[in-house]
């Protein structure tokens, strides 16, 4: 028992470090787009209001910059989510994800509702 209760708690240290860098991962995604999305928004108020020093600052500076860092955190992200065999975190709710839950409320197993359309009308007859 002793030794299956060290296991477990070994486990579960491994799987929470898993889940903590992998919520760091998609936070600092999210934060770098609010940064590229802020970026270009103030440059449009900035060339509403005449001030193109401004402007150019942010599109050929600033911008591109963070859209460079943007790419390659999403690069690397995706890379390790291809690399582990089972993420904890997903970024974006995905059909299965959506299957699932439709599945747990009216029973319906879920293999039946990713069935594509054709599929479906060729087992009805």
């Amino acid at each position: 028992i002793d030794t299956e209760l060290a296991k477990l708690k070994k486990e579960n240290y491994t799987l929470s470090a898993q889940w903590h860098n992998e919520k760091i991962a998609v936070e600092d995604l999210h934060e770098l787009r609010k940064k590229v999305d802020n970026l270009r928004w103030k440059a449009e108020v900035a060339e509403r209001e005449g001030n193109l020093e401004e402007v150019a600052q942010i599109i050929y500076g600033e911008l591109p910059e963070a859209e460079k860092s943007l790419k390659s955190l999403e690069r690397k992200y995706a890379r390790k989510s291809k690399d582990k065999k089972g993420t904890l975190i997903k970024e974006y709710v995905d059909s299965e994800d959506i299957a699932q839950v439709v599945s747990l409320w009216t029973g319906i197993p879920m293999n039946r509702m990713l069935e594509s359309e054709m599929k479906k009308l060729g087992r009805i007859e």
